[in-house]
């Protein structure tokens, strides 16, 4: 006898696991490490029509947002020549990608080495949007 409820049990314990019905985990996205470095590249460059066109939240947005955005990467590249001299070179450190409520983003760490010798890590945000990487 409880060799036959050990068989019903382990019966609805390998029916209930094969009819489980959460949807099967997609595979994450990641970006290749030169569309990071080209994209990282572009947001320290001032190039802002070519950067404005790789961030995401731009895409559709009147032109006084776009041009808010591109003041903000103005005034950030302005501080940073001030400050530090300006961007001397950057390595990637770390690409981790995620699922950010059903699209595809990824977190990247980036070491960046200031032409007056000081280094920073910066957190550099991606997302996939239509069939390839962008700034969030």
């Amino acid at each position: 006898m409880k060799l036959f409820r050990r068989f019903v049990v382990m019966a609805i314990a390998a029916l209930l696991m094969a009819c489980n019905t959460k949807e099967p985990t997609k595979e994450l996205k990641i970006p290749k490490e030169s569309t990071v470095r080209n994209l990282y590249s572009l947001s320290i460059s001032e190039e802002y029509d070519k950067l404005v066109s790789q961030i995401a939240s731009c895409k559709g947005m009147p032109d006084t947002y776009v041009s808010e955005i591109v003041n903000a990467y103005r005034m950030r590249a302005e501080r940073i020549r001030q400050i530090k001299g300006g961007t001397e070179s950057f390595s990637i450190t770390t690409i981790e990608p995620f699922n950010s409520n059903g699209e595809f983003a990824a977190d990247v760490h980036i070491h960046v080495n200031y032409k007056d010798k000081s280094e920073e890590e910066v957190l550099f945000r991606l997302v996939f949007v239509e069939g390839k990487w962008m700034i969030r």
